[in-house]
C-alpha cells in the first residue's frame, strides 16, 4: 500500500491513510485508516491525484507532480526594476538595465528606460512587457536535490534581478552542464533547485539591445515617370 499523511498546523496529524496498490475496477481502490480496520472502496482515480499515469504496481508518484516549476509570478504593473548580469571572477557586467519611471506630474504617466547611460536608442515598452510575459510563462524542467554540490552557487556566472514592489527576486545560474543542455538556477532566499533548459535560459539571457524600439525605415520618394510613359498611359 501507499501511505497518505496529511499533516496541519504545528506538524500536527490530520490524518493517516493507507492506499491499496491494487486496482479492482476501472478507477477504483481500496482505502482504510492506518488504525483502523474497516476498508472503504474509492470510485476515484487516485492514480491520477496522485501525478502518475499508469498501474500503481508499475511506478510511483513523484514530487515534481506537485512542484511548482515556474520561476516568476510577476504582476508588471509593480515590476520597476530589471536587471541581468554577467560575473566572472569576483566582477560583474550588467548587460541589461530597465528602470520605471512616473512622471512626478501625472503619477499615471509611466515610462521605461535603459539605466545603462551608454544606451541612447529609444526603448520599446512594449518590449518590457513581452520579457516580463516569457519570465512569468518559462518552466523549469525539473527540481533536484537541494543539498546536493555542483551546481555552480558557490560562483554564479549569472544573475536576473527583477524588483517588484518592496520585493526583490534574484535568479542565480551556475555554468552550464558539460553536456550544454541546461543550467541550474536557484531563487534568492528559496533552497528550490531548477533544472532549466539551456534554449530557455538563453530566452532569459538577454542584453540592453533586445529591447531598443525598432525603427521604421523611411519610405523611398516617389520617383517622376518618364515623360512618354505618362503621355502613353492617357
Amino acid at each position: 500500500a501507499f501511505s497518505i499523511q496529511m499533516r496541519g498546523s504545528g506538524d500536527a496529524p490530520l490524518a493517516d491513510l493507507r492506499l491499496g496498490k491494487k486496482r479492482v475496477s476501472e478507477e477504483g481502490y481500496f482505502i482504510r485508516k492506518a488504525a483502523g480496520e474497516d476498508v472503504y472502496l474509492l470510485d476515484v482515480n487516485m492514480a491520477e491525484l496522485l501525478g502518475i499515469h499508469a498501474d500503481f504496481d508499475a511506478t510511483a508518484p513523484l514530487s515534481n507532480a506537485w512542484t511548482d516549476l515556474g520561476l516568476f509570478d510577476l504582476d508588471p504593473e509593480q515590476v520597476t526594476k530589471i536587471t541581468v548580469s554577467l560575473m566572472k571572477g569576483g566582477e560583474r557586467t550588467m548587460i541589461t538595465g530597465l528602470g520605471r519611471e512616473t512622471d512626478p506630474k501625472d503619477p499615471l504617466k509611466i515610462s521605461w528606460k535603459f539605466l545603462r547611460k551608454d544606451m541612447s536608442s529609444p526603448l520599446d515598452p512594449g518590449k518590457v512587457l513581452k520579457f516580463m510575459a516569457t519570465l512569468n510563462s518559462i518552466r523549469a524542467e525539473k527540481v533536484v536535490d537541494p543539498g546536493g554540490t555542483s551546481y555552480g552557487f558557490e560562483k554564479p556566472v549569472w544573475q536576473l534581478a527583477v524588483a517588484e514592489g518592496s520585493k526583490k527576486t534574484l535568479l542565480n545560474a551556475g555554468p552550464k552542464d558539460e553536456k550544454g543542455d541546461f543550467f541550474y538556477v536557484k531563487r534568492s532566499g528559496d533552497p528550490t533547485v531548477f533544472e532549466l533548459k539551456a534554449s530557455f535560459f538563453e530566452d532569459l539571457n538577454v542584453d540592453d539591445t533586445n529591447f531598443v524600439k525598432d525603427i521604421s525605415p523611411d519610405p523611398e520618394p516617389q520617383k517622376d515617370l518618364p515623360q512618354s510613359i505618362v503621355a502613353g498611359s492617357l
